[in-house]
């Protein structure tokens, strides 16, 4: 369970073909790179947590306090913005992922 919105995953004949139809980089592994690291790109590089750390003392307290006010605020976030999660890559999303370990 998380209280983050996850993002769509990129597959790979997606990005081969958004980046052969580009020409402006070169058809090498370094073109590649360049292309998906470019501020004119759509995709964007995240690095996967973990799944084998286990979480301390001080992250199962924290949940003892944010789950709750987070199912009391989830509700109205939902009926004013349409969407009840906070994007895992934001300053909030990262913040509640570093103090609860979700």
């Amino acid at each position: 369970m998380s209280i983050h919105n996850r993002l769509d995953e990129a597959y790979r004949h997606q990005i081969l073909g958004d980046f052969e139809d580009n020409q402006f980089y070169p058809k090498t592994p370094e073109g590649l790179l360049e292309f998906l690291y470019s501020d004119e790109s759509n995709y964007k590089i995240y690095h996967y947590k973990d799944i084998y750390t286990k979480s301390t003392w001080q992250n199962r307290l924290n949940r003892v306090w944010v789950i709750p006010i987070w199912c009391v605020i989830a509700p109205f976030r939902w009926l004013f913005t349409g969407s009840s999660g906070v994007s895992q890559h934001s300053k909030l999303g990262k913040w509640l992922a570093k103090i609860t370990g979700l």
